[in-house]
């Protein structure tokens, strides 16, 4: 912000940027949800453990509470003192 960057680019950097490690969390854990399915697979009854639909919804889940939890950081940072941010250092 004191190099004028606008408090809703400052909220959308915080945003985006937990976005990008949800998305790189959710596809580490369909890779190790992929390699271990047919060890889950004889656990479940009625389905099937490779269903997409249920890899859909977990991930836009995931996307959804990642987007959530860092909506309150992103205010903050949103809303600090420049100046005060400035002393910090």
């Amino acid at each position: 912000m004191v190099l004028g960057s606008q408090r809703s680019a400052i909220a959308r950097l915080v945003l985006f940027s937990s976005a990008q490690l949800a998305i790189a969390g959710c596809l580490l854990g369909i890779l190790g949800s992929l390699a271990v399915s047919r060890l889950v697979a004889s656990f479940l009854f009625n389905m099937r453990a490779t269903d997409p639909l249920i890899y859909m919804e977990a991930v836009a889940l995931m996307i959804l509470l990642a987007i959530f939890a860092s909506a309150l950081p992103a205010f903050r940072a949103a809303s600090a003192d420049p100046i005060d941010a400035l002393k910090t250092i």
